[in-house]
Formats: structure tokens, C-alpha cells, sequence
């Protein structure tokens, strides 16, 4: 610009000094002439030559000056040619302007700026053309910049065509002008206008980067500073709009399902913010937020009201923009934030990666909140753990040790940091008994065995040692963690166990969950005639027979997962190849160690087993022997009958030895039956029976003993006295009922007092009744029951309205009597029928817990004490239930029968 005026004056110079030099020249030729001629003189010849000669002399001059002067006007013109050329295309923008200020010239390149014509702009005034907030300085300024603008500069927003705005920056400098401009030779500025609208956007840009890095460091301070994440995001908040950088700014953590725990806002009215919540909470996640959690960059949302509608916070941004970035740190996302800026600023890289870099510090500052929390917990743990724990380095020196660990060498921490093993049991005990499980453990393993140790404050102590490798961040071992647990009680329980286990006479072994022995016993080894050197690491199927080791082996797995049970004899074999046989129990415990063992207890039974197959070879002799004259005794009966000439009393008698063989033989094979009933080998297979007829049978093959005692019976049936004609069909074998139910009416009737009565008292389901009492006859106002003596039938006399019944025989009245009650109450399943068998007289007290046991009895001189044991058993192999009840206070006695209804009964 300097140059350009330089030249402008310069020509003006030379236009000034050519005027000057042609007045002088004309006025000197004007004096010659009037100093050489006065008026009317003649010339003389010689000076008119010399005259003509200095004027062609002159014309040559003027010639030669005018020829310069029209090159010097030619130059002019193309100085101004040139200036105009530079003034109209210069780089800047020229306006000159008066004192008013009005606009008296400008160059093209102002009208670019302004997107105005030039004849738009001459002759008006300049503040025309400046933003109307920057119009009161301009003109506040301008006279003091137009009496001494050298040095002086203003910058204002001017206004385009388009309404727009862009920062100028104005310098000017005095300058006389001629007419040409406004008529009169006086002081106009020249003002050159600069755009400086990047240079301005950059300085504010610098201002933004400041502010955002000013914010920067306050939030970092705030996160070395708040250990609480609810007043950390609180204070980020309002640190980040306070700083300048932001206007808005919102925080919202999550959870891991992506539920929102906490969030802080700054800049917003409570109620939008409100709003905002309530969006959150029901996991309403506005546009920016969804985007940010899916993507790892800084996602710009240039115009929120146009973008995200729904957000309610949308209308709180006005015309900026919004940046949301996701908080995360060591690959957990803990939520988003969320600031609004001005939008030049929006996609700004440098802007954006400073946004971004704080969303990362936060969220590093987060995940040091937890792990400092994680921290603290496990420093508690750390400390208030009652066993010993250990930090060491790699060149084995003690880094931390927990306050068990002290105690256990009677030391302060600080005395036993910095030092190693070695200082405190030895370099001996160390290198050979710690040191190598150590070096195993740095690199890489993870160690646990036992050893003893003494130590200053304890003692000798077993100890369970665990060693587990400290991995950095980059997962290089740079050290190990070392937990000790002690086990003394447990040796000392174990040394007691095993000896309890050695002198124990029955074999035990214990195997791993892979059936590998781990101990055995000495009963254990001599039963299979090994050592225990021979067995210990082995698996147990050593001990079983080929053809069963597959079998045995899946059982073990079975039993070790805990589907099963392992009880049961077995067949095994020794060391010298002979068949044991055993009986084997186990159980399932698990070790300290986590693992799953199997006990297994084993009695040698190859005796046992002798001894019952000499047994059945003895009864099998013993019925083959009895069966075979009982035969001949049978048959006696027919030959005899057949040959004639016998009377009554002598077919009488032989009928006896009928029955009574044939009772016999029953019995030989009921004692066969009993033995494969306690085998389990008994095969059971029922069919429809009518009982009532069966017991009747009983009670007339029982009628000699009933009248030597003088004992009377009735059978109820469903409260009613049973009369002839009905049945009652139920589900059994035939020769197993009837066996049973004489085994227990016979023992009802020798066990009633003479001149008693027994009740067989018979319920179908639902009318079960549960209340019969057995006394003397006391009173005349009951209905009476007399059976008669050639009938079936009862005789019921009523005699009162009483619920009760006097049941008698007919032979013995006035005497004691059977009282029965009717109830409809059932006394045990109503899905089964009831045969009750009441009979005076109580169970003896040392009877009553083992009423059912074998070879048990009670003042009979011939009693084996096998009839309530055979009917237990027999009641077990129908699917029956029996069950005795007794009282001292009626001295009575209960036997019931419950036998399950089916579905074709």
C-alpha cells in the first residue's frame, strides 16, 4: 500500500513541476521582447537574424520540451492507468471519505466485500454499512481517527448484501485531493479495510481451545481430588460450563443392564433436566446418548431442536450444537456426557479431541473410584484375614504382609518388608523346603503343599502354603501372592483318624474321584493279601473281578456325582487270584481340597455265605426228608376210608390225620415260603379272593381251641355283624392271606383270658371304624348280640337307644363281654380296608417296641415267636401295612391289617 501512494505522489509531482515550467518559459520570452524593442522602433537586420535564429532555436526547445511533455502526459496517463488498475484490484479494500463521513471514492475490490455496486456506495454514509451494534463506536471514534489516523486502527463488523457480517480491520491516512472528488482542494482520509474474519474465527478459536483447556484442568484437579462419583459428575458439570468452554453440560451413569444410577446437569432449568430424568429412567435414551454408547467417537449433533425432537433438553441448546462422548475406562462404560458448544466449534478436530480426551479422564477417574473401593474392600479383607498373606517380589523379598503375618513371627511389618524367607527359618530350610515350590510358582504355577515350619511366635505349625502368580497389566509375572493356612488341628485329626482307621478290624479304603486308591487300612490289605505300598496309587478295580470291573468302575463315577448309592455284596478277588465275598458300604465326603472322595467300608461275608448255602442245603434235606413219610401218612387216610366198615368216630379220627398232615405240609412249605420271603426271592403273585371267607374257614379250623377256652368271636363288617352270604374280594395270594390272618387270630385267642371274647373287626374304606372296647358286662340298657349256636346269623335284642352293643356267646352269659362302639371316623388310609383284631389282654411293655421281631415271645411254653414276625413279612411281600396298638387301661390289644384298595377292586 506505501508503494502504491509513493507512486500516486510522484506523478502528481511531476504533473505540478511541468505546469511550472511552461509558465516560466512563457513569461521569460515575454520579457526578452520587451526589453530589446521599445514601442515604434525598428528592428535593426542583424538582431532580427539574430532574433529569428534564438526563436527557431526556442522552437526547437519548445519542440523538444513539448515532445517531452507529451511523454510525460502519455506516462501520466498510464500512471494513472496502472494506479487505477492497482487501486480497484489491490488486495484490500479502499474508501475514501470526508469529515462527514461520507463515502467519496472506492475500489472495486470494498465493493467485492460489500456485494455492493460502486454507484451503491458513492455519497453515502459509511456507517451505512456497519452492524448496527458496532455503528455507536465507529462513530464515537471516527473524528479523533480522521484528525490522526497514523498508527490508528478500528475493527468493525460491516454488513454484506446477504445480511451477513464479516470482522474488517480499518487504517487510514490523510490525502489532499483536487475537485475531481468533491470540488474543493482540501484533507479527505483514505481508509484501506481488511477482512480479518479467519484471522478473528482463529483468535477465538484460541479463546475456545483455552477455555476448554482451562476446564480440562479443573476437571483433571477434581478427579484427583473427589473420591464420590455423585459429586465428581456434579462438580465436572458446573466446572465445564463455569470455565467458558461449554454452556451446557449433563451426566448420566449406567449400570451394567443400562440402567441409569446417578446424573448431574449444569445450565439447564430444573424442570427440563426433570423431564430428562424421567426419559432416563425409563431407559428412554435420547438420539446422542444411543449413539455415543454404540460408538467409541464424539458424536455432533450440529442442530438438536431439528435432530432430536423428543429430547427434551433439544430447546435448551438454541443455535448450538451438541457433543456427546460415552465415559469409559479399561474397557467398561460407566455412562455419557454430554456439553453443548458453539457449532464452529462442533467440528473442530482439535475441539473434538479434547472433548473426547476429558470423557476418557472421567472416566478413568471413575474406574479409580471403584478400584479404590475394590481396593479398600479387599485391604479389609486383607487385614482382618485370620491366616497369614504375603506379597513377594521376584528376588523372593517380602513387598506387604497382613497383620496375621506378624504374629506368626512376633515381628512389626516394617521388620519384616524388604526381607526374605530365608532371614527368618534359614537359607538351609529355605532352598530346600520353600524356594523351589517359589520358583515353580514365578513361573507360572500356581502351588499349594504342606510343610512344617517353626516359627518365633507360634511354634512348629503345619502349614497349607498357596502360592499364586502376580500378574501386571501387561500380564508379566513381576511377583507372587503368598496365602498360608494352618493345619496342625487338622494333622493332629487326621494322625488320630488314621490311627482309629488302621485299628479299625473292618477294611477301609479311601479313593479319589478317578477310583485311585489314596489310603487303606491294614484290615483292608490283609483281606486282599497286599501291602499298602502295592495298592496306594492304584485303581481299586485291581481288587475286582474282570467280568464286574466295567460295572463297578460306572458305579464309583456315579456314586463320586452323587446319582447313587454303593451298598451291597460283591464278589472280589485277592492278591493270589481267589474269590472273596463281601459286603460293602460307602460314603461320599469332600476333602479340604474341594474334591469329592469315596470311603468305602468292606466285611468279609465268605463264611456268612458258607454258611447259608449249608443252611439251605440242610433245609432243603430237611423238607425232601419231612415231605416224603408225610406222603405216606396222607394217604393212610384214603386207603383206610376205602376199605369200608369204619364208623363215625373212626372217619372222625381219620379225618383229623387228614387235616392235620395237610396242615403240616402247609407249614413245610410256608417255612420254604419264609425263607425265600427274608431271600427276597419269593414270587408273589395275587389274584382275586374273597377274605371273609377265608377268615371264617380260619375261625372253624380254630374252634376246638375257641371252646377249650371258653373264648367267643364275632365279625363285623362295616359296623354290621357279619352275616352269611357276603364276601369281600380283595387283591392277594390265597395261601398267603389265609396263613398270615391264622397266624394272628390264633395268637389273639391264646393270648385272650378265658371266657373272653375275640372281635374281627372288617371296614371297607370310609367306614373305618376306630373304637372298640373290650369289659365286663356292666349294665341292662344296650342292645345285646347273641349268636346262636347252629347259625350264621346274630340275634340283635334293642334294648336301649345307646350307640353301643353287647356281643357275647350264648354258652357263657353274665360273663365278660365284648362292648363294641360304632364310629364312622377312619383310623388310618380311607383308600384301604381295615381287618381289625381286638382281643382282651395287653402287649407285656418289653413286647411293645419290637412286637413284629423274629423268635420274640411271651408266657408260652411252646411259642417260637415266629407268628407275628411271619405275618410282618408276609404283609410286606402283599403291599400290606400291620400295625399294633395296646392299652393298659382297657387292657386290650389291636392288631390291624390295611390292604390297599386297586383300581379292579
Amino acid at each position: 500500500m506505501n508503494k502504491l501512494e509513493k507512486k500516486m505522489h510522484e506523478i502528481e509531482h511531476n504533473r505540478l513541476n511541468l505546469q511550472k515550467s511552461e509558465l516560466r518559459l512563457r513569461e521569460k520570452a515575454e520579457a526578452i521582447l520587451k526589453k530589446g524593442f521599445g514601442a515604434g522602433e525598428s528592428i535593426p537586420r542583424e538582431n532580427v537574424d539574430k532574433l529569428v535564429t534564438e526563436l527557431q532555436l526556442h522552437q526547437v526547445e519548445l519542440e523538444i520540451q513539448n515532445e517531452e511533455l507529451r511523454n510525460a502526459q502519455k506516462e501520466i496517463e498510464r500512471s494513472r492507468d496502472r494506479f487505477s488498475t492497482l487501486f480497484n484490484n489491490a488486495p484490500v479494500g479502499y474508501i475514501v471519505m470526508n469529515q462527514d463521513p461520507m463515502i467519496i471514492d472506492v475500489n472495486q475490490t470494498i465493493c467485492e466485500m460489500l456485494t455492493k455496486k460502486r454507484s451503491d456506495l458513492i455519497r453515502k454514509p459509511f456507517s451505512e454499512f456497519i452492524e448496527k451494534e458496532d455503528r455507536p463506536i465507529f462513530l464515537s471514534r471516527f473524528k479523533a481517527f480522521f484528525k490522526n489516523p497514523e498508527g490508528k486502527t478500528m475493527k468493525l463488523r460491516l454488513t454484506s448484501q446477504n445480511e451477513t457480517f464479516f470482522y474488517a480491520e480499518l487504517k487510514g491516512r490523510i490525502q489532499q485531493f483536487d475537485k475531481k472528488f468533491d470540488g474543493n482542494l482540501s484533507d479527505h482520509i483514505l481508509i484501506s479495510i481488511s477482512d480479518i474474519t479467519e484471522r478473528e474465527e482463529i483468535l477465538k478459536r484460541e479463546a475456545h481451545i483455552k477455555s476448554v483447556l482451562s476446564a480440562i484442568r479443573k476437571v483433571n484437579q477434581l478427579i484427583v481430588n473427589e473420591k464420590e462419583p455423585v459429586s465428581l459428575i456434579r462438580l465436572v458439570c458446573k466446572t465445564l460450563t463455569q470455565s467458558m468452554g461449554y454452556y451446557n453440560a449433563w451426566i448420566a451413569l449406567l449400570d451394567e443392564k443400562g440402567t441409569v444410577t446417578m446424573t448431574a446437569s449444569s445450565e439447564f432449568k430444573e424442570d427440563s433436566f426433570i423431564q430428562m430424568q424421567r426419559h432416563l429412567d425409563r431407559i428412554e435414551h435420547p438420539p446422542c446418548m444411543k449413539q455415543a454408547l454404540e460408538k467409541e467417537s464424539v458424536i455432533v449433533i450440529k442442530n438438536p431442536s431439528e435432530d432430536c425432537p423428543g429430547c427434551p433438553l433439544s430447546h435448551r441448546y438454541a443455535a448450538r450444537a451438541g457433543l456427546t462422548r460415552r465415559i469409559e475406562s479399561h474397557g467398561k462404560i460407566f455412562g455419557v456426557l454430554s456439553v453443548s458448544v458453539l457449532d464452529i466449534y462442533a467440528f473442530d478436530k482439535e475441539a473434538q479431541d479434547l472433548f473426547g480426551e476429558m470423557a476418557r479422564d472421567l472416566g478413568f477417574a471413575l474406574h479409580k473410584i471403584e478400584a479404590d473401593a475394590i481396593l479398600h474392600y479387599y485391604s479389609h479383607i486383607l487385614a482382618t484375614l485370620p491366616q497369614p498373606m504375603a506379597f513377594l517380589s521376584k528376588d523372593y523379598r517380602y513387598i506387604a504382609v497382613n497383620d496375621v503375618y506378624k504374629e506368626f513371627y512376633e515381628l512389626e511389618k516394617e521388620q519384616i518388608t524388604g526381607k526374605r524367607p530365608a532371614d527368618f527359618v534359614g537359607q538351609d530350610v529355605f532352598e530346600r523346603e520353600i524356594k523351589p515350590h517359589l520358583d515353580r510358582c514365578l513361573a507360572g504355577e500356581t502351588i499349594t503343599y504342606e510343610t512344617e515350619i517353626t516359627f518365633s511366635g507360634k511354634g512348629k505349625c503345619w502349614m497349607e502354603m498357596t502360592y499364586v502368580p502376580y500378574r501386571n497389566e501387561k500380564e508379566i509375572i513381576t511377583g507372587l501372592v503368598s496365602h498360608g493356612l494352618e493345619i496342625t488341628a487338622i494333622k493332629q485329626s487326621e494322625k488320630r483318624l488314621t490311627a482309629i482307621i488302621d485299628n479299625t478290624p473292618v477294611g477301609i479304603c479311601i479313593t479319589d474321584e478317578n477310583g485311585i486308591f489314596e489310603q487303606v487300612n491294614p484290615a483292608y490289605c490283609r483281606l486282599y493279601k497286599y501291602d499298602e505300598s502295592e495298592l496306594i496309587g492304584k485303581h481299586f478295580t485291581i481288587v475286582v473281578p474282570e467280568k464286574s470291573r466295567k460295572i463297578l468302575g460306572e458305579l464309583h463315577d456315579s456314586f463320586i456325582q452323587g446319582e447313587s448309592e454303593l451298598r451291597g455284596e460283591w464278589e472280589v478277588v485277592d492278591k493270589n487270584g481267589s474269590l472273596i465275598a463281601i459286603i460293602a458300604d460307602a460314603a461320599r465326603v469332600i476333602g479340604i481340597d474341594g474334591r469329592p472322595r469315596k470311603v468305602t467300608f468292606v466285611v468279609d461275608i465268605t463264611e456268612k455265605k458258607e454258611l447259608e448255602r449249608l443252611k439251605e442245603d440242610v433245609d432243603r434235606i430237611m423238607r425232601h426228608d419231612l415231605k416224603q413219610p408225610l406222603s405216606a401218612i396222607m394217604g393212610f387216610p384214603f386207603v383206610l376210608s376205602a376199605k369200608g366198615n369204619l364208623d363215625k368216630e373212626q372217619l372222625k379220627i381219620l379225618g383229623i390225620i387228614k387235616d392235620a398232615a395237610k396242615n403240616m405240609l402247609k407249614m413245610i412249605d410256608s417255612s420254604l415260603d419264609m425263607f425265600k420271603m427274608e431271600t427276597g426271592k419269593y414270587n408273589y403273585q395275587p389274584q382275586q379272593i374273597d377274605a371273609l371267607k377265608i377268615i371264617g374257614r380260619i375261625i372253624e379250623q380254630n374252634a376246638s381251641l375257641l371252646s377249650m377256652k371258653k373264648i367267643s368271636h364275632r365279625i363285623m363288617l362295616n359296623g354290621e355283624p357279619f352275616t352269611k352270604g357276603k364276601y369281600l374280594m380283595v387283591l392277594s395270594e390265597k395261601n398267603l392271606f389265609s396263613s398270615m390272618f391264622s397266624n394272628l387270630i390264633v395268637n389273639a385267642i391264646e393270648a385272650s383270658p378265658e371266657e373272653n371274647g375275640i372281635l374281627i373287626e372288617i371296614s371297607e374304606p370310609d367306614l373305618i371304624t376306630n373304637e372298640v372296647i373290650i369289659h365286663p358286662r356292666s349294665s341292662t340298657d344296650e342292645t345285646t348280640i347273641h349268636p346262636e349256636s347252629n347259625t350264621d346269623e346274630a340275634i340283635i335284642h334293642p334294648e336301649s337307644s345307646t350307640d353301643e352293643t353287647i356281643i357275647h356267646p350264648k354258652s357263657i352269659a353274665d360273663e365278660k363281654n365284648i362292648q363294641y362302639k360304632k364310629s364312622n371316623t377312619p383310623k388310618s388310609n380311607k383308600s384301604s380296608i381295615s381287618i381289625a383284631i381286638h382281643n382282651k389282654g395287653s402287649v407285656p411293655e418289653e413286647m411293645r417296641k419290637n412286637f413284629f421281631g423274629k423268635y420274640l415271645t411271651h408266657g408260652k411254653k411252646k411259642g417260637t415267636g415266629l407268628g407275628t414276625y411271619s405275618a410282618k413279612l408276609m404283609a410286606k411281600v402283599m403291599g400290606y401295612e400291620i400295625e399294633m396298638e395296646t392299652c393298659d387301661e382297657t387292657d386290650t390289644t389291636c392288631i390291624r391289617v390295611l390292604i390297599p384298595m386297586r383300581e379292579n377292586e
